[in-house]
């Protein structure tokens, strides 16, 4: 019994205790309170005053760190954008200077294209000017015409090459005295030298008066040589496939000059062709139809002959040694003992046609049948 009121005893004390500390504050307020309202109101004044001031001070504070601290970065902000305009002022200058030399390169291209048309303009006018002189009557006015013309096969006027090759070849066609057909020869002779290929229009050549005209390494497949005069023409190299040539002059011509750079003659119509003196040697002439064909002194050393057909052309005084006569036709051919011992010579001339007397010949020249 005794131990619980002691344990009692303890527990009113601590919530007496408890009790005491939490009136303590309140206690203290209100002491305080009443220590205001003690006070006379003149000091009450003073003490608001007081208050008044130091906020006034703490705001005056605050105002001035901002303004010293703007004053502070005033010189700066300064420099930072005079350097803004500056940067602006370049950027606008360079721009515009730019846009200048943009104009005056473009003003110098149409400078420069407008002279290049001008100059292209007078080229034309004159070109039309030369062709209507090689009509002229006179043959001065038709030579310095023609003479003309050379300075339009230059690399640079690569454009008039066509035209200007096309204007000779016609003019060719035409008849003109010698020395000014030289002329036009010699320049048509350049003309093919630009390396300019030769169209269709070009590959006929018909009655165009050629003599002595280089015409080598030219491509003249199924051109049409019809009574062309290429007397002592040179033509090594040129690829004459299947090109007609009914009545074609080739007296003295050079088409052959060994295997390398003999003319290509496979499947050629030369029929009637006059070609007394040339020269075939190492040439191809396959399927060649030469019928009644002039070959008088036509030199054939080496040339391929496989069924070419010569029949009643004149072959007094032609050669065939070392040519492949492999069935090449001889009927009705004119041939003199000369031709007969050079033919004896060439390879295949047992698998060629010949007529019963001409055979009879070879036969008797080699002792073989």
């Amino acid at each position: 019994m005794s131990d619980r009121r002691q344990r009692t005893r303890a527990s009113a004390l601590l919530l007496i205790a408890v009790l005491a500390a939490l009136a303590w504050p309140a206690a203290a307020a209100i002491a305080a309170a009443d220590d205001l309202r003690s006070q006379p109101k003149a000091e009450l004044e003073r003490l608001k005053l007081a208050a008044e001031v130091a906020k006034l001070r703490h705001d005056n504070a605050v105002a001035e760190g901002l303004s010293g601290a703007l004053l502070r970065f005033a010189p700066f902000l300064t420099i930072l954008v005079a350097a803004g305009g500056l940067g602006a002022t370049i950027a606008k200058q360079a721009s515009e200077q730019r846009s200048q030399r943009r104009d005056d390169l473009e003003e110098r291209k149409k400078e420069r294209d407008d002279r290049r048309l001008e100059a292209h303009r007078r080229l034309e006018d004159r070109f039309a000017a030369i062709l209507s002189e090689l009509g002229s009557a006179a043959p001065a006015t038709q030579a310095g015409a023609a003479a003309s013309l050379v300075t339009y096969l230059e690399p640079e006027h690569r454009e008039f090459h066509h035209q200007a090759r096309l204007a000779v070849l016609t003019n060719l066609k035409l008849d003109h005295i010698e020395p000014i057909r030289k002329l036009l020869a010699q320049v048509y002779g350049m003309s093919l030298e630009s390396g300019a290929p030769v169209d269709r229009f070009e590959r006929d050549l018909s009655r165009a008066k050629l003599a002595e005209t280089s015409l080598c390494d030219i491509d003249l497949r199924e051109a049409d040589l019809a009574f062309a005069d290429l007397t002592n023409a040179t033509l090594l190299g040129s690829d004459l496939y299947r090109a007609r040539g009914f009545g074609v002059i080739l007296e003295g011509a050079r088409l052959g000059a060994g295997p390398a750079r003999a003319a290509s003659l496979i499947e050629v119509r030369f029929k009637r062709a006059r070609c007394q003196g040339a020269d075939f040697s190492g040439a191809r002439l396959i399927n060649a139809h030469l019928q009644e064909a002039d070959l008088r002194g036509a030199r054939f050393f080496g040339a391929t002959l496989q069924a070419a057909h010569l029949e009643k052309a004149d072959l007094r005084g032609a050669r065939f040694q070392d040519a492949n006569l492999a069935d090449t036709y001889f009927h009705g051919a004119i041939l003199d003992v000369a031709t007969v011992r050079t033919i004896a010579r060439a390879v295949n001339w047992r698998k060629a046609h010949f007529d019963s007397e001409v055979k009879a010949a070879l036969v008797a020249l080699t002792g073989s049948g």
